[in-house]
């Protein structure tokens, strides 16, 4: 499996080399994230691999190419992770949850995303991400623990939503009137 995991590397770091999110953070850096959260050798693979087919098109990562050097199960659950054409979100979260390796990474991927990368996901994504959280999370007790803490999370990101619609009034007034009256304008819509 080291050949493998060398090979994963390469074509993480090949695909994500010169990519950026949002915010113009290194996309490496989370991939590196993903793949170090794995537990096994299996995903660490799955986490290397897991957005190449989606974003490594133009440097001829192919499935077949996959099919080629990693053993079908890993080829499996980096299909799993891989968003299809068209496809809707709650369904991909779905298909995700059918492959137990891919359903691992994934939690990883999202953990990444809403706990420890640098910068936060904007609102809808971050909701977005929750629900799916909520849904691949494995048992009934850690679904409702982990659940609480999404929900902390949503609560906190609706809080941090308002506070921006307050800041955005209060600069719209030039900044001239007191928080009092702006929180009745508020109240009011």
């Amino acid at each position: 499996m080291i050949a493998e995991r060398n090979l994963a590397i390469n074509l993480a770091i090949r695909v994500h080399a010169i990519q950026f999110d949002h915010y113009g953070h290194s996309y490496l850096n989370h991939v590196i994230r993903v793949a170090t959260a794995g537990k096994t050798e299996a995903e660490e693979i799955v986490g290397w691999l897991h957005d190449v087919l989606e974003d490594g098109a133009q440097f001829g990562i192919t499935k077949g190419l996959l099919y080629q050097h990693f053993p079908e199960w890993v080829v499996e659950a980096v299909m799993a992770l891989t968003r299809r054409e068209g496809e809707g979100y709650v369904n991909y979260v779905d298909r995700i949850n059918e492959n137990g390796l891919a359903r691992t990474v994934k939690i990883h991927d999202l953990v990444d995303h809403l706990f420890i990368s640098p910068t936060d996901p904007p609102g809808t994504l971050r909701r977005r991400y929750i629900s799916a959280m909520k849904t691949l999370v494995p048992t009934a007790f850690v679904k409702r623990w982990v659940g609480k803490c999404l929900d902390r999370v949503a609560d906190e990101t609706l809080k941090l939503d308002a506070e921006k619609k307050e800041e955005t009034l209060f600069r719209s007034y030039g900044g001239t009137i007191n928080r009092h009256r702006l929180a009745t304008q508020l109240e009011r819509r």
